[in-house]
């Protein structure tokens, strides 16, 4: 599927053989570890090279291989030296390998072909193999097996969206299927003749995963959805696009879009006509530039429905992604409200859109509806974002502080402070973490938990990525779109985040528990370390004229470590446990998840982080009341 506020995935760019090298020392002066062409990187270089292309392993053979991916070391220094000197032969002759083994599958598709009425008879066409090949195999049989599980699982995609019960959409359904593999194919073709671009997009590609798991060099088109992920808003109608064997189908509406608010289009519309023109032929990703060549904004679709045809003109403009900004709801307890704020990225843009103040704003909204007796920040699905967010949403609930430390390749040491004074709320909290909450998220999650204002619940411990990336992405005028990791985040414990992630404070599993899902199971990860802690700011890295201010203006409200809520801790924890010991519900849920049925309706998780509240409300009153019986007494 497409989100149209993109463009073809490989037009724009025009690399040639020069910018490889400009490129490779750039990242290598950034990077916090690898300053150098070492033979690791090297043979990480060639594999990534050759998993970019044949990641499911449906195209070599082992044997064809085993030159690229096990290299001696005169051979490493060999081409070490080939590539300083701006000689990239052996990878041509890799391109070479590529060349033979796509030449070798289009045939086999050929023989697919002749064969779908044998395939649309067989039984086992409706079991998806949904199994990733961990390996090349030996032989040109077992390889043509996979291509024809590879069309099997197509198919099997392809069914959800429109019925395949007939021959002849059998045959439409293989059209489009080869014409998607071929479009990739083509672009390593293309190498053969003019292809110099794509082959310094793919070397440079390889070469920045090479340096870490988060190192990326990125194409025009790339950075531009990163940054509307990251902005939360991009320039378009909002339609989102897939390619079906009908044709361009409108797959999805984005919410208060152009194309939604027109009350006009539908999902399962199929475009035939854009700005006068049929491309009820044309390929799709020419489809997707010329759903950007736009006169004055404006854009008009001609769409099919029930076959019918109708047209319509969209004018477009900027769209909020509001459905991934922060959401709230809230729980009646007792004579008040326990709220839940659900934040899935850390976001800001230039038109004054972020996080933290969507934060603040549901607060608000929250303490309007009853007495906020406690919050739950829901990080679980939390990939990170803006750093500078991450900070200002840990202030909500800090008075002034470090919040985060930084530290780079040269030792270089930097403080991330909160300067609000004081927090937004100090009530209970709970932040709700999973496997897959990674990155600004952990710096959050630990930070609070560091200074005791609030407990961490969820999975065991969370993604573990604690690395620092310099990025290109957000400035549009880049000549190289990249990001790089410079460094490695810590938090005020001098804890890192990095391979280890957040541990919770009390353990209940999210439906990813069961999955090896965590910085420590991908490739080139960098190890964890700790610094010194800073509970207490000593303002050692500001000028002596700053640091007079900031002993005037901040140290006076500096955050102490609460205990108060880590005390509760094992009261906590022996309540859930009984809890979730003897609750069937719980069981069920844990059954499901160990077998990774995707169908789990109830979020459980939830449920007993609501329950862990009332808990911490209940021994919050109550130890209210005993300290005030206790003063009473004293009088």
């Amino acid at each position: 599927m497409f989100l149209l506020k993109i463009s073809f995935l490989f037009g724009e760019e025009n690399y040639n053989i020069k910018d490889i090298k400009k490129v490779m020392e750039e990242l290598f002066e950034y990077h916090i570890e690898n300053k150098i062409l070492a033979p690791k990187i090297l043979k990480r270089i060639f594999k990534i090279y050759v998993e970019e292309f044949d990641f499911e392993k449906r195209y070599f053979l082992k044997k064809e291989l085993i030159s690229f991916l096990d290299l001696d070391e005169k051979k490493i220094k060999k081409i070490i030296s080939n590539i300083q000197k701006e000689d990239f032969s052996d990878f041509f002759v890799l391109n070479n390998s590529i060349f033979k083994a796509i030449k070798r599958a289009q045939k086999n598709r050929l023989l697919i072909k002749k064969n779908l009425r044998d395939l649309l008879e067989d039984n086992n066409l409706k079991k998806k193999n949904s199994k990733t090949n961990s390996f090349f195999v030996n032989n040109k049989k077992e390889l043509f097996q996979r291509q024809i599980e590879e069309f099997k699982n197509f198919y099997l995609e392809h069914q959800k969206i429109v019925n395949i019960d007939s021959e002849k959409k059998m045959e439409k359904l293989f059209d489009l299927y080869n014409r998607k593999k071929n479009r990739i194919e083509n672009r390593y073709l293309s190498m053969k003749e003019k292809g110099e671009h794509f082959f310094v997009l793919q070397f440079l590609k390889a070469f920045a995963k090479s340096l870490d798991i988060h190192t990326s060099f990125f194409t025009n088109e790339e950075a531009r959805e990163i940054r509307a992920n990251l902005e939360k808003e991009f320039e378009g109608i909002g339609v989102v696009l897939t390619e079906t064997i009908e044709g361009v189908m409108i797959f999805d509406l984005i919410k208060k879009s152009p194309a939604e608010d027109s009350k006009q289009i539908k999902k399962g519309d199929i475009i035939v006509f854009i700005n006068d023109k049929n491309i009820e032929e044309t390929p799709f990703e020419e489809v997707l530039k010329i759903m950007r060549e736009r006169k004055n904004g404006q854009i008009s679709l001609g769409l099919k429905r029930n076959e019918k045809i109708f047209y319509i003109t969209l004018q477009s403009r900027a769209i909020e992604m509001s459905c991934e900004r922060v959401s709230f709801s809230f729980e009646p307890f007792g004579e008040g409200i326990i709220g839940k704020l659900v934040l899935k990225a850390f976001y800001e843009n230039s038109n004054g859109i972020s996080c933290s103040k969507d934060i603040k704003k549901a607060i608000s909204i929250l303490k309007q509806k009853g007495d906020l007796q406690g919050i739950i920040l829901d990080l679980r699905e939390n990939s990170g974002g803006f750093l500078k967010q991450a900070i200002e949403v840990a202030g909500i609930f800090l008075k002034n502080g470090i919040v985060a430390i930084s530290k780079y390749s040269n030792n270089e040491i930097r403080y991330l402070r909160n300067l609000n004074g004081k927090s937004y709320y100090n009530g209970p909290l709970i932040i709700l973490t999973s496997k897959v909450s990674a990155s600004a998220s952990e710096i959050v999650a630990q930070a609070l938990q560091d200074y005791g204002v609030g407990i961490v619940v969820g999975d065991d411990r969370t993604f573990g990525k604690g690395t620092i990336q310099y990025q290109t992405v957000t400035d549009k005028e880049s000549k190289y779109f990249f990001k790089v990791t410079v460094g490695k985040y810590f938090t005020p414990s001098g804890r890192s985040t990095q391979v280890d992630g957040v541990k919770s404070d009390i353990v209940v599993p999210s439906i990813y528990s069961s999955y090896r899902i965590g910085e420590k199971y991908l490739k080139y990860s960098l190890p964890s370390e700790k610094v010194e802690a800073v509970f207490y700011d000593n303002l050692k890295d500001l000028e002596p004229k700053l640091k007079r201010i900031f002993q005037i203006n901040y140290l006076p409200y500096l955050q102490k470590v609460v205990t108060y809520w880590k005390k509760m801790v094992p009261i906590l924890q022996k309540n859930s446990a009984y809890r979730l010991e003897n609750d069937e519900e719980y069981k069920d849920y844990i059954e499901k998840i160990n077998s990774k049925d995707k169908k789990i309706d109830l979020d459980f998780q939830m449920k007993e982080a609501l329950r862990i509240m009332k808990d911490m409300i209940f021994l919050d009153i109550y130890s209210r009341y005993r300290l005030n019986e206790e003063f009473s007494k004293a009088k």
